[in-house]
Order: C-alpha cells, then sequence, then structure tokens
C-alpha cells in the first residue's frame, strides 16, 4: 500500500501476515509508520459466547508470535469479556493483561446494550514500556 499524505505528515499503512491463523477469535495485523514511529495494531474479534480457558492460550500463543515484529504493539478489539460490573473485564483477561504488563487505554464501559444496560466489551491496550526489539527503520 502507497503513503497516505496527512497534512505535512505521511503515513505508511500496511496489512501484516498472521503469524497462526487462530481458532477462537478473528484478528488482522496492521502496521503504521509515521516518520520514524511504528506502531503495530493487533485487531481481535472474539465471539460473544462462554469465555474458554484456551482462547487465553491462543491468545497468549498469538501475541508472543508478534513479538518478532517490528513496531509498538496495540492490541484493539471487541474481545468480549464482560466483567461482573460495567467497568470491568472478565478477571482472567485482566489477569492475562498483567502477565504481559499492558496497560489499558480504555476506562468504563464500552458498551450500551439495548436494555440500556453498560458493559466493557472492547480493549484498547498497550505495553507498560516500549519493547526493546522495536526498530525505527521504515523497511517491511
Amino acid at each position: 500500500m502507497s503513503p497516505v499524505p496527512l497534512a505535512n505528515t505521511t503515513l505508511n499503512i500496511v496489512s501484516v501476515p498472521l503469524p497462526f491463523v487462530p481458532l477462537r477469535f478473528d484478528a488482522q495485523i496492521v502496521r503504521l509508520i509515521t516518520g520514524n514511529e511504528r506502531f503495530l495494531f493487533i485487531n481481535i474479534y472474539r465471539p460473544p459466547h462462554y469465555i474458554e480457558a484456551s482462547f487465553f492460550d491462543e491468545l497468549s500463543d498469538f501475541y508472543d508470535a508478534t513479538t518478532n515484529l517490528s513496531g509498538h504493539p496495540v492490541l484493539l478489539g471487541d474481545i468480549n469479556c464482560l466483567g461482573n460490573t460495567p467497568d470491568t473485564y472478565d478477571v482472567r483477561l485482566s489477569a492475562w493483561l498483567s502477565c504481559y504488563d499492558l496497560i489499558t487505554v480504555t476506562d468504563g464501559p464500552t458498551r450500551m446494550h439495548h436494555d440500556g444496560s453498560l458493559s466493557r466489551l472492547d480493549l484498547i491496550a498497550q505495553p507498560s514500556e516500549r519493547r526493546s526489539s522495536e526498530s525505527h527503520s521504515t523497511q517491511h
């Protein structure tokens, strides 16, 4: 894909092949390069049904596989891991995020249901610190 001019900044957006095709969720990875900054957007969609422990195993394998890819990772998507209150995630997702030292950018509920109830379904998270393997080269 060719660079996209935006004011005085050029954005280079490239779809990145998946390290493997997950079975328990859909995924897409996009690299955004602007100047010498590289971001790796890891988009996850998990269908809204019972959360199996194997989902977190596969999510771990998938996230681990992205560590070979250059760029500051941003995990985002409709993760469908509701917590016990409208502003929390399932405790297993919270534990998973903690294990990877990921901090959430979203606060509070992210969805209002047809009955007016709220829940926190969507996720935007990133490492609390930049990965040491990040490259600032614009080659891909």
